[in-house]
């Protein structure tokens, strides 16, 4: 009776010895429900562990962006100390903006205004991934500007350095952002806490915050720590983390004001 030829057992670790694989031709090969088994469970095993590798990514993205804040906030304390304690403010005539500043003072490399989550940067004012509270620290563009800029000590009198967001996740002027979750104009370069929150009901806003991180943004507070806020800290406790604030475009008074 002819032997009937029979695929190897690849899964009980069998091998076919030298006299085996003269006997049979096929000694060694898959059959086909054998490949199909393997492309199941590789396709299962993708199902479950790209999700996983997505999330590892977005973290490593989110630490990095966390690094990138952290030095803007060491940077900025730095400032105050070598600028008789004013702080550092959105646009300072003769330095330009204050990441220009950053940059050509403190040497803060183009990269580090990236926030790798972002598809779109360029370095310029239209390009960057970060804006500053201008609320609190101002605008020192011309002689009429209401914003103005603060001396550290005086915004350091209410003691909510800790509280007080002084730089934030932005959404850069991307074409394919424009009108959808920014104004056509603005800049990133600036945040104001009035603003909607972007990507969220936030078209109109010329200066909003940007919730990137899994529905968070990433924010280097006054006193130079790093911390996350949600979308909800940013639009429902604006009070605890904008204060103290100046009322935009109507005086420069610094103090204690309720943000709706």
């Amino acid at each position: 009776m002819k032997k009937i030829k029979t695929a190897p057992d690849i899964f009980s670790g069998k091998k076919c010895s030298g006299e085996e694989k003269k006997r049979n031709g096929d000694c060694g090969k898959f059959t086909l429900i054998e490949l199909l088994i393997v492309i199941a469970v590789v396709a299962i095993l993708a199902a479950l562990l790209l999700p996983a590798l997505n999330q590892a990514k977005m973290t490593a993205q989110s630490i990095s962006c966390v690094n990138n804040l952290g030095q803007f906030g060491k940077v900025s304390q730095m400032y105050m100390a070598d600028y008789n304690d004013w702080a550092l403010t959105a646009y300072m005539k003769g330095s330009g903006y204050w990441y220009k500043m950053l940059t050509d003072t403190y040497g803060i490399t183009e990269k580090t205004y990236h926030c790798p989550s972002e598809p779109f940067f360029e370095y310029s004012t239209a390009g960057i991934n970060y804006g500053i509270n201008t609320h609190t620290f101002g605008v020192s563009k011309d002689d009429n500007q209401k914003l103005l800029p603060q001396k550290g000590s005086r915004i350091s009198m209410f003691g909510r350095d800790s509280r007080l967001v002084m730089f934030i996740d932005t959404p850069p002027m991307s074409p394919d952002y424009k009108g959808r979750i920014r104004h056509t104009s603005g800049s990133p370069t600036q945040f104001a806490p009035t603003s909607p929150v972007a990507p969220y009901e936030s078209s109109t806003a010329w200066y909003p915050s940007y919730v990137r991180h899994r529905k968070r943004a990433n924010t280097a507070m006054f006193d130079g720590h790093v911390q996350s806020l949600s979308y909800h800290d940013l639009r429902y406790r604006r009070n605890e983390f904008f204060n103290p604030c100046l009322k935009q475009y109507v005086d420069s008074t610094l103090q204690i004001r309720e943000l709706n």
